[in-house]
C-alpha cells in the first residue's frame, strides 16, 4: 500500500475530510493533495512523514514502506465501517495494515493504563 493510500485510510479512519486533515497537519491544500496522489515522494526523513506519525499513533517505518504483496483484496482486506453523521462510508484496509493500527491503539491505551496507576501510588 502506498503511502497516498495509508494517508487516506488514516483520513478515512478519523473520520476527517481533507481541510480537517491540512488543519491537523499544518500544510497547504495543494500539499497535502500531492501527498495523498501519490504525487510527492516521501521518506523517513520526511517533516510531514512525521507529522502524520505522530499526530495519528502510526510508525514512520509503516508510513513510507511500500507493500510488495499483490494479494486479491477479498482475501486480504477487512472492512471498517465508519459511522459518520454525513453518510456511511467503507473503507477497505489491508488487514496486515488494519491490524498494525489496532496493536498500535492498543499499546498506547495500556501505557495511558500504567501511566495513570503510576501516578496513583
Amino acid at each position: 500500500m502506498s503511502f497516498g493510500k495509508k494517508l487516506k485510510s488514516i483520513r478515512q479512519r478519523e473520520e476527517l475530510s481533507q481541510e480537517e486533515m491540512i488543519k491537523r497537519l499544518n500544510v497547504s491544500q495543494s500539499k497535502y493533495s500531492r501527498y495523498e496522489r501519490d504525487k510527492k515522494e516521501v521518506t523517513e526523513k520526511d517533516d510531514f512523514v512525521k507529522r502524520v506519525a505522530e499526530e495519528f499513533n502510526v510508525e514512520i517505518k509503516w508510513l513510507v514502506a511500500e507493500d510488495g504483496n499483490q494479494v486479491k483484496p477479498e482475501e486480504n482486506n477487512t472492512e471498517i465501517k465508519a459511522n459518520n453523521s454525513r453518510q456511511k462510508e467503507k473503507t477497505n484496509i489491508p488487514l496486515k495494515d488494519f491490524m498494525h493500527l489496532y496493536f498500535n491503539q492498543q499499546s498506547q491505551m495500556l501505557q495511558m493504563i500504567l501511566n495513570k496507576l503510576g501516578d496513583a501510588k
